[in-house]
């Protein structure tokens, strides 16, 4: 019994469990992982969809509305109230109300481009993984109406 050539059972099961146990680990870390970068991916989404609601929101109680000659700039009017939305670095959007401090509205923005048409407005975001979100509405308060 001293000298024996190969596996016992036993010595089979214990081998065949550390295997499926170091399987297991692994794929659960797989798992966990990928799940990590999609969630991250979805988070820009989302912050991109309440960008465009805040901003449809105060395009709405806005008197008028005006985007700078290059497109990097909306303003709009509301009040006594100047507000402008503008890119700003590191790759955030800034929103301004009168010239005075700023609130970081949107992150993750490789580009960003505004677009006014009389009443009309759009937005095209290109987050930094090269996604492009388009968004566009109407102002509905005009000075003097």
């Amino acid at each position: 019994m001293k000298n024996q050539d190969g596996f016992t059972l036993l010595s089979m099961m214990l081998a065949l469990s550390i295997l499926t146990i170091t399987l297991f680990l692994a794929v659960s870390t797989l798992s966990v992982m990928g799940k990590q970068f999609e969630d991250n991916a979805s988070i820009t989404h989302k912050d991109v969809r309440l960008f465009f609601s805040q901003t449809s929101r105060e395009l709405h109680l806005s008197q008028t509305v005006s985007c700078s000659p290059n497109h990097r700039q909306l303003i709009l009017n509301k009040n006594n109230e100047q507000i402008v939305f503008q890119p700003s670095y590191p790759q955030r959007v800034i929103r301004l109300v009168n010239g005075l401090g700023y609130e970081i509205v949107l992150q993750h923005v490789k580009n960003i481009q505004f677009q006014c048409t009389g009443a009309f407005v759009s937005i095209q975001v290109i987050d930094t993984q090269g996604r492009s979100y388009y968004w566009s509405d109407r102002l509905y308060l005009e000075k003097g109406g």
